[in-house]
């Protein structure tokens, strides 16, 4: 079977942020991950940071992806 799908400009815009959904959420748990590493075996790419900033940022993604209905990658 084959199908096309046209799109205007904007339906197109649209489109491609959905098709990148899976990319984000896995961006932003990598970034969550990232963190994690840096305060528990103080490693990776935050490691330098101070351990309040860390834990304010690590907070904040939790709390938006709770507001946002956004699932834990399995």
């Amino acid at each position: 079977m084959k199908m096309t799908l046209e799109f205007d400009e904007t339906e197109r815009y649209e489109h491609e942020v959905a098709c990148k959904a899976l990319d984000i959420l896995i961006l932003v748990d990598d970034i969550d991950q990232e963190l994690r590493s840096a305060l528990k075996h103080e490693s990776g790419a935050f490691a330098k940071l101070d351990e309040d900033t860390m834990e304010a940022v690590r907070a904040w993604i939790w709390e938006q992806r709770s507001d946002r209905n956004i699932p834990e990658l399995r």
